[in-house]
């Protein structure tokens, strides 16, 4: 079971997602924030394996916030429009308006990288 944490200034999107990860076996919401630095005080004291993140926000983006972890968990970007991430470690993205389709299928890599991390750290 992973738990995860939805970042969003979009009430609709955080509604929609919650929706999602709450029909999803392998998904424990722990968080939902609707800005970056409600979310770093959080990332600083709860163990969140999955970030499903917005990137454009007021104040601190997404992009920023990625920048700003020291040991980043596994990152779904969710975003109205489509962006580069050359330099950016980021499992999969995500365009508004989130279907259950692509959220399921980012959703299955995620899992699959996180057991995969969990077997070598137990091994």
């Amino acid at each position: 079971m992973m738990n995860c944490m939805i970042i969003d200034d979009d009430l609709f999107s955080r509604k929609v997602l919650t929706q999602l990860v709450t029909i999803t076996d392998e998904l424990e919401l722990e968080e939902t924030c609707n800005n970056a630095v409600e979310a770093i005080s959080i990332l600083e004291t709860k163990k969140i394996d999955l970030l499903l993140l917005d990137i454009e926000m007021p104040g601190i983006s997404g992009l920023q916030l990625i920048n700003s972890i020291k040991n980043p968990p596994l990152i779904i970007v969710i975003s109205a429009t489509k962006h580069a991430f050359v330099n950016v470690n980021v499992i999969d993205f995500i365009i508004k308006p989130i279907s259950p389709e692509l959220f399921s299928n980012a959703v299955k890599k995620a899992k699959d990288l996180f057991y995969k991390k969990e077997e070598i750290v137990t091994n």
